[in-house]
């Protein structure tokens, strides 16, 4: 038995030590693969073949909001789909579009400011969630089929916010490129930790003025616009009906008084 294996092995014993081991081994010229979970540490290997470690919390908070178990219910719905009914070639097409990095950063027009993106490397498992998500904000129809080839939408342009009493206002001055039936998505945030960054939606149109009355406040109640003055930044993009998303709108700040 080599000296190599034996240290691997102390190794191993040594992490399960650490705590409870739901993690898979693969032991070589020293540990050639390691991934799930060992006490408060995961292991994964990513698309791109390089390993991560990661810490997480011994006790997490699931306080289950409304919009929390929406999402969570969407993504068992998803992946079941995934598995069941979609095909070798509906997923192979995910897979193909998910190479284009949809959704990342600034690639897809703009500055990342409100709008979180991502850093465009996914499985097709991950686009399709990503962009039937995507179209669930907007209470549109999911899709099983890949937007390959599809046109995105243009990002929404100018749009501007004022405050007037109770309601931020939002306008969008300058129209858009998009399909019949797009909707537009509002994204706000306060500087301070009290709020957080939240959606709003709203259907697409030449000229768009969105109130935003309330907010969601640290704990997910509703908190009143007017009950929380303080700075406020803005950005919007667009969903259209087969998939595809703009790029993120210029950024509007707005001083709550």
């Amino acid at each position: 038995m080599s000296i190599i294996f034996l240290v691997s092995l102390l190794a191993v014993c040594l992490m399960m030590s650490i705590g409870p081991s739901l993690a898979r081994f693969k032991l070589g010229f020293g540990m050639a693969d390691i991934r799930g979970k060992i006490g408060n540490y995961v292991y994964s290997i990513q698309k791109t073949g390089v390993s991560t470690i990661r810490q997480v919390a011994q006790a997490v908070s699931n306080p289950m909001s409304p919009d929390q178990a929406a999402i969570r219910c969407n993504l068992a719905r998803y992946a079941k789909a995934w598995n069941d009914d979609l095909s070798d070639a509906q997923r192979a097409g995910w897979a193909t579009w998910a190479l284009t990095k949809p959704g990342m950063g600034n690639k897809d027009g703009g500055i990342l400011v409100v709008i979180k993106g991502n850093n465009g490397i996914m499985s097709g498992f991950n686009a399709y969630v990503m962009v039937n998500q995507w179209l669930r904000s907007c209470a549109l129809a999911g899709v099983d089929d890949a937007p390959i080839g599809a046109t995105p939408p243009t990002p929404p342009r100018t749009v501007e916010a004022t405050w007037t009493t109770p309601n931020i206002v939002v306008t969008l001055l300058a129209p858009q490129v998009k399909k019949t039936g797009a909707f537009s998505r509002l994204w706000i945030a306060k500087h301070q930790p009290d709020i957080h960054r939240q959606l709003v939606v709203a259907a697409v149109a030449t000229q768009l003025t969105i109130n935003v009355a309330t907010l969601k406040g640290a704990q997910g109640a509703d908190v009143a616009v007017i009950d929380s003055p303080g700075n406020y930044i803005i950005q919007m993009d667009t969903v259209d009906p087969d998939g595809t998303k703009s790029g993120p709108s210029n950024v509007a700040e707005v001083k709550v008084t």
